[in-house]
């Protein structure tokens, strides 16, 4: 039986485990500077477009990108053999259980979910810029760039450890449009 020190102790390490994170780098658009800060947005705020976009392991990217290769080698067996987005997905994308874990931490927070690409490497979400700033520890703040109002993540965002191998990136916390090129 546990003491109460000892419970104590096991608590600790589980809340530290559910904090451990990693900061995805890269996440924030050159316009968000303090040059061009008007603000924080209001918690309420609703933002709709956001998205988690999934990484690949190491094998399943070799395996795709020789997919692609044999499909386009006109003495491969694999030539114009093309797959379906659910093909893509059972054999390239995330596993429905990894799916499930990270809807079900996007739902406690409150988010709404959207749709699952069907190459399973994205899920949408919705929800407000509360949430976002507790989900991801980020700010939504407004930004005045070339006289029109917009609205971007201040920091780059970060996720839980236990999500590092499986996210990618996060799009829609900003409504700049890129550039072209």
């Amino acid at each position: 039986m546990l003491g109460f020190a000892s419970l104590g102790l096991l608590c600790l390490i589980f809340a530290q485990a559910q904090e451990d994170r990693v900061v995805l780098r890269g996440n924030v658009p050159p316009q968000a500077t303090p040059e061009n800060d008007a603000g924080p947005v209001r918690p309420s705020f609703k933002m709709t477009g956001l998205a988690i976009q999934f990484k690949r392991s190491p094998a399943q990217q070799h395996a795709l990108d020789q997919l692609l290769k044999d499909q386009q080698d006109p003495a491969s067996p694999r030539y114009h053999k093309w797959v379906t987005p659910e093909e893509i997905a059972e054999r390239f994308g995330l596993s429905r259980a990894d799916i499930g874990r990270i809807s079900s931490w996007l739902r406690s927070h409150g988010f709404r979910i959207g749709q699952v690409g069907r190459g399973r490497e994205w899920i949408t979400f919705s929800g407000t810029a509360k949430q976002v700033n507790e989900a991801f520890h980020v700010e939504i703040r407004r930004y005045r760039v070339e006289n029109k109002l917009h609205y971007a993540n201040s920091s780059d965002p970060s996720i839980p450890a236990a999500f590092q191998d499986l996210v990618n990136g996060i799009r829609g916390l900003d409504d700049f449009t890129p550039s072209p090129l």
